[in-house]
């Protein structure tokens, strides 16, 4: 899609296959899905201050490596850290 590369457009359709309702939406990295209206006011590139902040999957990747962990485990770390500074 070419508001975001990491698009995804959600469809309901009938047993005629026509779309009876469809939204399109946008993995933004953290953990966050913006919709079409809220990309279009998405400042990027996104950073975040938390001691995991990941701003893109290629960052992701290489923090994977470096720690050994995988990317879900990695992720969960970072969610509790986050909330610790809200």
């Amino acid at each position: 899609m070419p508001q975001c590369p990491n698009g995804l457009l959600s469809e309901l359709r009938d047993h005629a296959c026509s779309v009876v309702l469809g939204e399109p939406c946008f993995s933004i990295g953290g953990g966050f899905v913006h919709t079409m209206s809220e990309i279009h006011q998405t400042v990027a590139p996104l950073r975040q201050d938390f001691p995991l902040g990941i701003d893109s999957a290629r960052c992701m990747l290489e923090m994977d490596d470096a720690s050994g962990l995988s990317i879900v485990p990695m992720q969960q770390a970072g969610q509790e850290m986050s909330s610790k500074f809200k």
